[in-house]
């Protein structure tokens, strides 16, 4: 009877750790697809492991290396000069899955991207500051001054 429980309680775990990847079967994706997908949104390279661990061994043969090759793809095209000014200019954090072939290029643009960022913040700021200090509250102090006959 405790084995039975035991393997109850085993088979429930496990069936929980697989519930982010349920709708994902084990062959006949596009691997390639899905691994140019996450690399092209700068994402880990190992958001596959959820895949590998919730099929097993039911995971198809040359899955893995079909996820690589599209996932290198999708993270070199992400990992641009370009693309890093643009999430730094909106000020959205730093990817830290670029290869190291790529992300110095990535990084500077980035770094540019953030400081424009920054610059557009303290504009924003200073003319909010500006507003609160309205025109006709400095005129007033000088129009209660007695005038001169």
């Amino acid at each position: 009877m405790k084995t039975y429980c035991c393997l109850v309680a085993l088979v429930a775990c496990l069936s929980g750790c697989a519930g982010g990847v349920k709708d994902v079967a084990c062959s006949g994706q596009n691997w390639a697809g899905f691994g140019y997908k996450i690399g092209s949104e700068g994402k880990s390279v190992h958001e596959f492991d959820a895949h590998r661990s919730a099929c097993g061994s039911n995971l198809e043969q040359g899955a893995l290396k079909a996820y690589l090759d599209g996932y290198t793809r999708g993270i070199i095209e992400y990992c641009t000069y370009d693309n890093g000014y643009k999430v730094g200019s909106k000020n959205t954090p730093m990817s830290e899955f670029c290869p190291a072939e790529v992300r110095a290029n990535y990084a500077k643009g980035y770094k540019v991207g953030k400081n424009e960022f920054t610059d557009k913040l303290r504009i924003m700021q200073k003319q909010v500051d500006d507003s609160d200090t309205q025109p006709g509250e400095r005129n007033e102090s000088k129009s209660n001054s007695p005038s001169a006959p």
